[in-house]
């Protein structure tokens, strides 16, 4: 089961990747994308650079997290609400990141 919770930690890590190296141009469906972003290259691969750094320490940070939670001795439906709620602030601290870019 806790394998089960790190998959989305696995995609946050795999798509912070591109968005850390510049490879992502400016699109309509991935990266931080807002009208100042979206109008100007520049802004656009700065902001995400700083996006996919923070989405690839939130997604070491959340498998970190649900290996300890599931270590503890919690119940199933416990350590799944649990880990759930990491996931969630695991995919928001890199909004926050690309809002304070």
């Amino acid at each position: 089961m806790k394998y089960l919770f790190l998959i989305p930690c696995a995609v946050y890590f795999a798509l912070s990747i591109p968005l850390i190296l510049n490879r992502v141009p400016p699109n309509q469906w991935w990266g931080y994308r807002t009208p100042r972003t979206l109008a100007d290259e520049t802004v656009w691969y700065a902001v995400n650079h700083n996006v996919g750094w923070g989405l690839l320490v939130a997604s070491i940070l959340c498998a970190a997290a649900i290996w300890v939670v599931f270590s503890m001795d919690f119940g199933a439906s416990t350590r799944s609400l649990i880990s759930i709620g990491i996931i969630i602030v695991g995919a928001i601290v890199p909004v926050v990141v690309g809002s304070v870019s």
